[in-house]
Protein backbone atom coordinates (compact mmCIF):
# COMPACT_ATOMS: atom_id res chain seq x y z
CA UNK A 1 0.00 0.00 0.00
CA UNK A 2 1.32 3.50 -0.62
CA UNK A 3 0.10 4.91 2.33
CA UNK A 4 -1.29 3.70 5.37
CA UNK A 5 -4.85 4.70 6.73
CA UNK A 6 -5.47 5.05 10.63
CA UNK A 7 -8.92 5.31 11.50
CA UNK A 8 -9.76 6.39 14.84
CA UNK A 9 -12.91 6.15 16.37
CA UNK A 10 -14.23 8.94 18.29
CA UNK A 11 -17.12 8.45 20.78
CA UNK A 12 -19.45 11.55 20.22
CA UNK A 13 -21.46 12.67 23.55
CA UNK A 14 -24.54 14.61 22.00
CA UNK A 15 -25.65 15.95 25.26
CA UNK A 16 -22.13 17.11 25.93
CA UNK A 17 -19.32 19.92 24.52
CA UNK A 18 -16.83 21.20 25.52
CA UNK A 19 -18.88 24.52 26.37
CA UNK A 20 -20.99 22.27 28.72
CA UNK A 21 -17.69 21.09 30.27
CA UNK A 22 -16.67 24.60 31.08
CA UNK A 23 -20.22 25.83 32.58
CA UNK A 24 -20.54 27.43 35.89
CA UNK A 25 -23.84 27.76 37.39
CA UNK A 26 -24.61 31.01 39.35
CA UNK A 27 -26.42 29.36 41.90
CA UNK A 28 -25.01 25.68 42.40
CA UNK A 29 -27.37 24.60 44.77
CA UNK A 30 -30.51 25.44 42.68
CA UNK A 31 -28.72 23.60 39.50
CA UNK A 32 -28.60 20.49 41.61
CA UNK A 33 -31.93 20.40 42.85
CA UNK A 34 -33.35 20.34 39.47
CA UNK A 35 -34.27 18.13 36.73
CA UNK A 36 -33.46 19.50 33.89
CA UNK A 37 -35.05 16.59 31.63
CA UNK A 38 -36.09 18.06 27.65
CA UNK A 39 -39.78 16.68 26.58
CA UNK A 40 -40.47 16.93 23.26
CA UNK A 41 -44.07 18.41 22.59
CA UNK A 42 -43.86 18.35 18.48
CA UNK A 43 -43.07 22.20 18.82
CA UNK A 44 -40.34 25.16 18.08
CA UNK A 45 -38.65 24.20 21.69
CA UNK A 46 -38.44 21.02 24.07
CA UNK A 47 -40.07 21.34 27.55
CA UNK A 48 -38.59 20.63 30.94
CA UNK A 49 -40.15 18.15 32.67
CA UNK A 50 -39.51 19.66 36.19
CA UNK A 51 -40.28 23.45 37.53
CA UNK A 52 -36.82 25.43 38.57
CA UNK A 53 -35.86 24.18 41.88
CA UNK A 54 -38.07 20.87 41.50
CA UNK A 55 -36.70 17.19 41.43
CA UNK A 56 -40.07 15.67 40.13
CA UNK A 57 -43.18 16.87 37.94
CA UNK A 58 -45.51 17.40 40.54
CA UNK A 59 -43.00 19.38 42.83
CA UNK A 60 -43.28 22.99 42.91
CA UNK A 61 -40.33 23.93 42.82
CA UNK A 62 -38.85 27.61 43.69
CA UNK A 63 -40.52 30.91 43.83
CA UNK A 64 -38.30 33.53 41.74
CA UNK A 65 -37.99 37.26 40.96
CA UNK A 66 -38.45 37.74 37.46
CA UNK A 67 -34.44 38.82 35.82
CA UNK A 68 -32.85 37.73 38.79
CA UNK A 69 -30.27 34.90 37.54
CA UNK A 70 -28.99 33.96 41.46
CA UNK A 71 -32.93 32.97 42.66
CA UNK A 72 -32.09 33.97 45.36
CA UNK A 73 -34.03 37.78 45.12
CA UNK A 74 -36.93 38.24 47.47
CA UNK A 75 -38.32 41.29 46.25
CA UNK A 76 -36.69 43.88 44.91
CA UNK A 77 -37.13 47.36 42.40
CA UNK A 78 -35.95 47.05 38.93
CA UNK A 79 -35.05 49.91 37.04
CA UNK A 80 -34.42 48.81 33.61
CA UNK A 81 -36.99 46.25 32.08
CA UNK A 82 -35.82 44.46 28.75
CA UNK A 83 -38.38 43.00 26.58
CA UNK A 84 -36.92 39.64 26.13
CA UNK A 85 -34.33 37.86 28.50
CA UNK A 86 -34.75 34.42 27.11
CA UNK A 87 -30.69 33.63 27.21
CA UNK A 88 -29.22 36.64 28.53
CA UNK A 89 -27.76 37.16 31.83
CA UNK A 90 -30.78 37.43 33.89
CA UNK A 91 -32.47 34.31 32.52
CA UNK A 92 -32.68 32.19 35.84
CA UNK A 93 -32.33 29.02 33.63
CA UNK A 94 -29.52 29.95 31.08
CA UNK A 95 -27.30 31.24 34.07
CA UNK A 96 -27.96 27.61 36.09
CA UNK A 97 -28.13 25.15 33.35
CA UNK A 98 -26.48 26.26 29.82
CA UNK A 99 -27.17 23.17 27.04
CA UNK A 100 -29.39 25.59 25.45
CA UNK A 101 -31.54 25.75 28.22
CA UNK A 102 -33.34 29.15 28.79
CA UNK A 103 -36.89 30.43 29.53
CA UNK A 104 -39.57 30.62 27.64
CA UNK A 105 -40.98 33.75 26.06
CA UNK A 106 -44.60 34.71 25.70
CA UNK A 107 -45.15 33.21 22.59
CA UNK A 108 -43.75 29.99 22.75
CA UNK A 109 -46.18 29.47 26.11
CA UNK A 110 -48.90 30.19 23.48
CA UNK A 111 -47.63 27.95 21.14
CA UNK A 112 -47.49 25.54 24.13
CA UNK A 113 -51.60 26.34 25.01
CA UNK A 114 -52.46 26.45 21.36
CA UNK A 115 -51.28 23.48 20.23
CA UNK A 116 -51.75 20.91 22.95
CA UNK A 117 -54.81 19.40 24.74
CA UNK A 118 -54.47 21.02 28.25
CA UNK A 119 -57.24 19.42 31.50
CA UNK A 120 -56.45 19.70 35.22
CA UNK A 121 -55.61 16.27 36.71
CA UNK A 122 -54.62 15.49 40.09
CA UNK A 123 -51.10 13.41 40.40
CA UNK A 124 -49.97 12.33 44.12
CA UNK A 125 -52.40 14.97 45.43
CA UNK A 126 -50.87 17.64 43.77
CA UNK A 127 -53.34 19.92 41.32
CA UNK A 128 -51.23 20.46 37.94
CA UNK A 129 -52.43 21.41 34.52
CA UNK A 130 -51.40 18.46 31.61
CA UNK A 131 -50.37 19.29 28.70
CA UNK A 132 -50.52 16.56 26.44
CA UNK A 133 -49.16 17.15 22.75
CA UNK A 134 -49.87 15.57 19.19
CA UNK A 135 -46.98 12.70 19.19
CA UNK A 136 -48.51 11.74 22.99
CA UNK A 137 -45.77 13.10 25.16
CA UNK A 138 -47.12 15.33 28.11
CA UNK A 139 -45.85 17.65 30.68
CA UNK A 140 -46.94 18.77 34.04
CA UNK A 141 -47.40 22.34 35.34
CA UNK A 142 -48.35 21.95 38.98
CA UNK A 143 -50.34 24.61 40.85
CA UNK A 144 -47.03 26.57 42.96
CA UNK A 145 -49.13 30.34 43.24
CA UNK A 146 -47.11 32.92 43.99
CA UNK A 147 -45.13 34.70 46.71
CA UNK A 148 -44.99 38.69 47.50
CA UNK A 149 -43.46 41.03 49.69
CA UNK A 150 -40.37 40.95 52.33
CA UNK A 151 -41.18 37.30 53.92
CA UNK A 152 -42.06 36.11 50.23
CA UNK A 153 -45.89 34.93 51.70
CA UNK A 154 -46.96 32.28 49.30
CA UNK A 155 -50.56 32.73 47.72
CA UNK A 156 -52.31 30.27 45.35
CA UNK A 157 -50.62 27.34 46.24
CA UNK A 158 -52.72 24.29 45.02
CA UNK A 159 -55.18 26.16 43.68
CA UNK A 160 -53.66 28.55 40.72
CA UNK A 161 -50.16 28.21 38.86
CA UNK A 162 -48.15 31.58 38.03
CA UNK A 163 -45.25 30.97 35.38
CA UNK A 164 -43.39 33.49 34.22
CA UNK A 165 -42.19 33.96 30.74
CA UNK A 166 -39.12 35.89 29.33
CA UNK A 167 -40.92 38.64 28.09
CA UNK A 168 -40.84 42.11 29.43
CA UNK A 169 -42.70 45.24 29.27
CA UNK A 170 -40.54 48.08 29.00
CA UNK A 171 -40.76 51.24 30.41
CA UNK A 172 -42.62 49.52 33.75
CA UNK A 173 -42.22 47.69 36.34
CA UNK A 174 -43.39 44.06 34.89
CA UNK A 175 -43.18 41.39 33.19
CA UNK A 176 -45.30 38.60 31.44
CA UNK A 177 -46.84 35.17 32.93
CA UNK A 178 -49.04 32.67 32.09
CA UNK A 179 -51.88 31.74 34.69
CA UNK A 180 -52.31 27.91 34.63
CA UNK A 181 -55.48 26.47 36.56
CA UNK A 182 -58.56 25.39 35.53
CA UNK A 183 -58.38 28.11 32.66
CA UNK A 184 -55.12 29.11 31.26
CA UNK A 185 -54.91 32.54 30.50
CA UNK A 186 -52.62 34.29 27.92
CA UNK A 187 -50.21 36.39 29.14
CA UNK A 188 -50.90 38.78 32.04
CA UNK A 189 -48.27 41.22 34.06
CA UNK A 190 -47.10 41.22 37.47
CA UNK A 191 -44.69 43.05 39.16
CA UNK A 192 -41.26 41.85 38.46
CA UNK A 193 -41.13 41.51 42.10
CA UNK A 194 -43.88 38.99 42.62
CA UNK A 195 -42.20 35.20 42.35
CA UNK A 196 -43.71 33.02 40.39
CA UNK A 197 -42.89 29.39 39.15
CA UNK A 198 -40.40 28.67 36.29
CA UNK A 199 -39.88 26.45 33.36
CA UNK A 200 -37.46 25.79 31.01
CA UNK A 201 -37.29 25.66 27.07
CA UNK A 202 -34.45 24.81 24.40
CA UNK A 203 -34.66 24.98 20.88
CA UNK A 204 -35.73 21.17 19.26
CA UNK A 205 -33.73 19.27 17.55
CA UNK A 206 -34.99 16.34 15.15
CA UNK A 207 -33.79 12.72 15.40
CA UNK A 208 -32.67 13.44 11.98
CA UNK A 209 -30.47 15.69 12.29
CA UNK A 210 -29.22 14.66 15.63
CA UNK A 211 -28.65 11.19 13.80
CA UNK A 212 -27.28 12.58 10.47
CA UNK A 213 -24.91 14.96 12.91
CA UNK A 214 -23.71 12.07 15.36
CA UNK A 215 -23.03 9.72 11.93
CA UNK A 216 -20.64 12.80 10.50
CA UNK A 217 -18.82 12.95 13.27
CA UNK A 218 -18.00 9.98 14.45
CA UNK A 219 -14.92 9.08 12.91
CA UNK A 220 -12.46 10.51 11.60
CA UNK A 221 -9.47 9.73 8.62
CA UNK A 222 -5.70 10.56 8.57
CA UNK A 223 -3.97 9.35 5.70
CA UNK A 224 -0.23 9.59 6.03
CA UNK A 225 2.08 9.14 3.15
CA UNK A 226 4.23 5.31 3.36
CA UNK A 227 7.58 7.05 3.11
CA UNK A 228 6.91 9.22 6.23
CA UNK A 229 6.23 6.46 8.44
CA UNK A 230 9.72 4.80 10.06
CA UNK A 231 9.00 2.49 13.14
CA UNK A 232 5.69 2.35 13.15
CA UNK A 233 5.57 6.48 13.67
CA UNK A 234 5.41 9.62 11.76
CA UNK A 235 8.46 11.01 10.78
CA UNK A 236 6.78 14.51 10.29
CA UNK A 237 3.32 16.18 11.08
CA UNK A 238 2.14 15.94 7.40
CA UNK A 239 -1.04 13.59 8.37
CA UNK A 240 -4.16 15.21 6.06
CA UNK A 241 -7.60 14.80 8.34
CA UNK A 242 -10.62 14.52 6.62
CA UNK A 243 -14.29 13.04 7.86
CA UNK A 244 -15.94 10.23 6.74
CA UNK A 245 -19.65 10.52 5.56
CA UNK A 246 -20.92 6.96 7.31
CA UNK A 247 -23.62 6.77 4.63
CA UNK A 248 -21.22 5.99 1.82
Amino acid sequence: LNNILLIFACVVMMSCSKDDDEFMPINESLAMSTTMEAVDMGLSVDWASCNVGAKTPTQYGGHYCWGDPTGTQVSYIADNIMQNISGSDMDIVAANFGNGWRMPTTQEFEELIKNCTHRVVTVNGISCVKFTSKNGNSILFPFGGYTYGANATCFGEGITGYYWTATGEPKSTSAQYIYVGRQNKLPAAYNVSYGASVRGVRNHVSDDKKENDSRHAAMEVQVCPKNEVKDGRFNTMRAVTRPIDLDQ
